[in-house]
């Protein structure tokens, strides 16, 4: 995976260093920083980047390595249920169930 800064310059697209600054609330100065990978945030900085340009914060505690990365089949699975619909999402669980019952505890 990309090195943090370079991942925000990528995600950032249209956005200014200004906008990002005042939506994270994190001086653009240090924003600049961060993105020329001169500044290692925290997790809880984390978070507001992760709101401020728009990913998700897992993905950011990932690139810094505070998180191991998930498996793929877990990315890909949680991709796909977030373009799910309910009724697709029922006929997912339904055929992990039939196809790996062993795996499956019951949680409802």
């Amino acid at each position: 995976m990309s090195s943090l800064g370079e991942y925000l310059r990528q995600t950032r697209g249209e956005k200014t260093l200004g906008q990002i600054s005042n939506i994270s609330g994190i001086d653009k100065g240090y924003l600049s920083k961060i993105e020329r990978n001169e500044r290692n945030p925290k997790p809880d900085m984390l978070e507001n980047l992760a709101r401020a340009y728009g990913v998700e914060y897992n993905t950011l505690l990932e690139i810094c390595g505070y998180k191991e990365e998930e498996p793929i089949i877990i990315r890909r699975l949680r991709k796909g249920v977030s373009k799910a619909t309910d009724e697709q999402q029922e006929k997912m669980i339904e055929l992990l169930k039939e196809s790996f019952s062993n795996l499956f505890d019951e949680d409802d």
